[in-house]
């Protein structure tokens, strides 16, 4: 058995694609506004019934139809690029402006103190309160290190700004 495409008969572009496996899956296809071909996968077919599936296919295709772009979103939200990336980036081109010894202390931060808590994240979902509650948790320790790890992360969302990222 290879890949089926079973059309749903009410919804245009709504269907359930039945795996060799046997997993069926329901997805819409439609065109967005910029005239690109997507697929969004709405859900398995054993948790999402056939009248959810197509109140879910309304759902994008109202969204399509009034200009935005659901699974391009997400895709570029997926894409997005974390802090690690940022930092590499910084590295890469901010801080051979800097005097050697400041390249050196900024490691330090970003290897100890920013990386451990920050690295994984996306530099878009960092928000206020996530900084502020480590900035809290680490001024109880070193107040001192914790305002220069602060200038640092600063500096380095400002050129995420700056950079578009």
């Amino acid at each position: 058995m290879t890949r089926q495409w079973i059309a749903d008969r009410k919804v245009p572009g709504l269907g359930l694609l039945v795996l060799p496996s046997g997993v069926r899956t329901w997805y819409l296809r439609y065109r967005e506004p910029t005239g690109k071909q997507q697929h969004h996968r709405i859900g398995r077919a054993g948790s999402v019934n056939a009248t959810a599936a197509r109140e879910e296919a309304h759902k994008i295709l109202a969204a399509v139809a009034t200009g935005q772009a659901p699974t391009s979103a997400r895709q570029q939200r997926r894409r997005a690029p974390t802090v690690e990336q940022l930092l590499q980036r910084i590295q890469a081109e901010h801080w051979r402006k800097l005097r050697p010894g400041t390249v050196v202390n900024n490691e330090l931060i970003w290897r100890r103190h920013l990386l451990p808590m920050f690295g994984g994240m996306k530099v878009a979902e960092i928000q206020q309160r996530h900084v502020a509650d480590w900035f809290h948790r680490a001024s109880l320790e070193r107040p001192v290190r914790a305002n220069r790890c602060l200038d640092v992360l600063s500096k380095a969302m400002n050129l995420a700004e700056l950079w578009e990222l």
